[in-house]
């Protein structure tokens, strides 16, 4: 942006401009989703966007400002809405680039792998199955995707 955009008023128009284009079409998509501001100290400090639909809850968007993060915020965050979708036996899904360090932080908070989208990967964390259903899958892969939950 910095080789494109010469002022200050060019940078900001733009990322106002792209910030419009973001939540119009987090509203369109996403229209019942709790969008919260995460503040520190009476500051915004990021952004947690949650998507709770009857087949799955989404995470829509987490994200941090560089000086808060890896202080486990996200982490609270995350466990927390795990453990809320726990209850309806609900899977949470996101999308996340594969070059982005945060894929690393979901995977070490229970997230797996579901499916290649073009510049994303989508990602799935499952509730607990006291029954053992997903776990007797004769090969991995003979699972199949259904609503966001993986079964054979």
């Amino acid at each position: 942006m910095a080789r494109t955009l010469r002022t200050d008023a060019e940078k900001t128009a733009f990322l106002r401009a792209q910030f419009a284009l973001q939540q119009a079409h987090y509203r369109t998509h996403y229209r019942d989703a709790d969008f919260c501001i995460i503040k520190a100290e009476g500051r915004p400090i990021g952004r947690f966007y949650v998507h709770r639909g009857a087949q799955e809850f989404r995470l829509v968007e987490l994200s941090l400002l560089p000086a808060w993060r890896g202080h486990g915020i996200g982490g609270v965050l995350v466990q927390t809405l795990v453990q809320e979708a726990t209850a309806p036996s609900l899977p949470v899904t996101l999308h996340v680039e594969p070059s982005n360090p945060a894929r690393r932080f979901y995977l070490q908070a229970g997230f797996r792998h579901a499916e290649e989208l073009g510049f994303y990967e989508r990602l799935v964390w499952l509730p607990p199955d006291p029954a053992g259903e997903r776990d007797k899958a004769a090969e991995p892969g003979q699972q199949q995707q259904d609503g966001g939950r993986l079964r054979s």
